[in-house]
């Protein structure tokens, strides 16, 4: 259901965190607290999330709930990457990266998020094989249903397209995107997804042949989607795919009645969810549209609505970083050391045999893939846990970025000029 339908699990979460709360269990609390973060992640409601993922964080950790914490660190990431500051969000999944005894999909979800946190510094090689590490993951996972694996395959699928794309390989970022829409299709049904992950493959490929100059074929695959009714975890990437054809295909054509139409109904979609860090930027471009007709007073209203939203979403992006600042710190100072982290995946054989025959590891190395443990931290209540400003575990410093990319990677403006959302979910 969390992939299915998040609009249902959030309904559900919040009333079994309420009747929870209500009976003094913090053991069921937090699971329905981790399940209603869940679904407003998966909705797109980032920075409002923030401040009750950190909770679940701190109880989970607390209370030894290993995997429901990894994926409160993996939601962290991705809010810490769409509010502009990626590498609190790779401090944020450091301890996922580091423990060997978590589940293979935590590790290939966290591996994901890496990219992403890692994209204005990392090589695009060692991107690569992240993506592959964690498709191997996925694969190798005996306990995983069919249906989750597809999904969480194309999930890969989608991330590496968008990574190719991001590094100009136009015609590879197409390939992927089309490998990960036959995943989808080779479900028994398109609701699976929830309709969240095909949006966002087929914005990527998209933008991708926009960018090739193939202004028809991107118009044809863009109707696969929004000839159909909109979930709601679709919301998002459906509404930046409608700014995009109608900023870079109708608008640059001359055709503003047509792109005020496609505005407009992305306007209309992401307003009854409350997306408004997506709302700011397409009342910016349509104040752009309605100047291009010839309405000045529409083009006025329209950019006082942007700056409202920019306004509203500004202050709460603000609480976000500072929340999230605050737990993790901006990541200046260490990172993950990815090479070691690769061959962690790896069978044991294999790590035993490449072992043999080498020197005694460093103090360096034997420290860096595992996170430390709690010490001397008794279990929060669960109201408490959000108070006390305390860590359940001090997170291991392994490699050193240099200090220039470092800061100006934790320095990053949020920027408003893309066409595509800030940040992927880890559930799409």
């Amino acid at each position: 259901m969390r992939f299915r339908a998040p609009e249902l699990a959030l309904v559900f979460g919040e009333r079994a965190a309420a009747l929870a709360e209500a009976a003094g269990s913090e053991h069921l609390w937090v699971n329905a607290e981790g399940l209603s973060v869940f679904a407003r992640m998966r909705m797109g409601q980032r920075p409002d999330v923030v401040h009750r993922a950190v909770t679940v964080l701190r109880t989970a950790e607390a209370d030894g709930h290993a995997e429901l914490a990894a994926q409160m660190r993996v939601e962290l990431a991705v809010c810490a990457r769409s509010a502009g500051v990626p590498l609190t969000g790779l401090a944020a999944l450091r301890p996922v990266l580091s423990q060997r005894d978590l589940p293979a999909v935590c590790r290939a979800l966290a591996l994901m998020q890496l990219v992403g946190c890692m994209a204005p510094v990392g090589r695009q090689s060692f991107m690569d094989r992240a993506l592959a590490e964690a498709d191997r993951l996925i694969r190798s996972d005996a306990q995983l249903p069919d249906v989750d694996r597809i999904l969480l395959r194309a999930m890969v699928a989608s991330r590496t397209a968008a990574h190719q794309r991001r590094h100009g390989d136009l015609a590879a970022s197409l390939d992927t995107g089309q490998r990960a829409l036959d995943l989808l299709d080779g479900l028994d049904s398109e609701a699976h997804d929830g309709m969240q992950l095909r949006a966002r493959v087929v914005l990527d490929m998209a933008c991708a042949l926009l960018d090739r100059g193939e202004n028809r074929r991107a118009m044809d695959i863009a109707q696969r989607v929004l000839s159909r009714p909109a979930r709601a975890a679709a919301v998002g990437p459906l509404a930046w795919l409608r700014l995009a054809l109608a900023t870079r295909l109708h608008l640059s054509a001359g055709e503003a009645e047509a792109a005020g139409r496609l505005v407009r109904d992305a306007l209309h979609s992401v307003q009854r969810y409350d997306l408004t860090w997506i709302e700011a930027r397409l009342w910016l471009e349509l104040s752009h549209v309605e100047e291009a007709a010839g309405r000045e007073r529409s083009a006025l209203h329209a950019a006082r609505e942007a700056r409202r939203c920019e306004h509203v979403y500004g202050r709460a992006r603000r609480q976000a970083i500072n929340a999230l600042t605050g737990e993790f710190g901006r990541g200046e100072e260490s990172v993950v050391d990815l090479a070691q982290l690769l061959g962690m995946g790896e069978p044991p054989s294999a790590r035993d045999s490449g072992a043999r025959g080498q020197e005694k590891p460093s103090a360096h190395a034997t420290g860096a893939d595992r996170a430390s443990a709690p010490s001397g931290l008794s279990a929060p209540k669960a109201r408490q846990a959000a108070a006390t400003g305390q860590t359940a575990a001090t997170e291991p410093k392994v490699a050193s970025l240099p200090s220039a990319a470092s800061k100006a990677a934790s320095e990053l403006p949020r920027k408003y000029g893309s066409a595509e959302p800030a940040a992927e979910t880890s559930g799409s």
